[in-house]
């Protein structure tokens, strides 16, 4: 109910061509895969095991990199 009520409400935006930022998928998909990976292998290794904080600290660098990447994409 709730999509057919949007479809009829919301306008909808026009879609420019551009092209794919491929650089700031990646980075925020791995970026976030990665924190995630980390805070789970927390649970069972500990928060200062090297398997939970490899992937924490690549994911924070793949984030910051991505926020980089983003600020000069057009």
């Amino acid at each position: 109910m709730m999509m057919v009520l949007a479809v009829r409400f919301l306008p909808e935006t026009t879609r420019q061509r551009g092209r794919f930022d491929v650089a700031g998928a990646l980075l925020a998909t791995l970026g976030s895969t990665s924190l995630v990976l980390g805070i789970v292998d927390a649970s069972n290794l500990g928060w200062a095991a090297p398997a939970t904080l490899i992937p924490l600290v690549a994911g924070a660098g793949m984030l910051g990199l991505f926020v980089r990447v983003e600020r000069s994409a057009a």
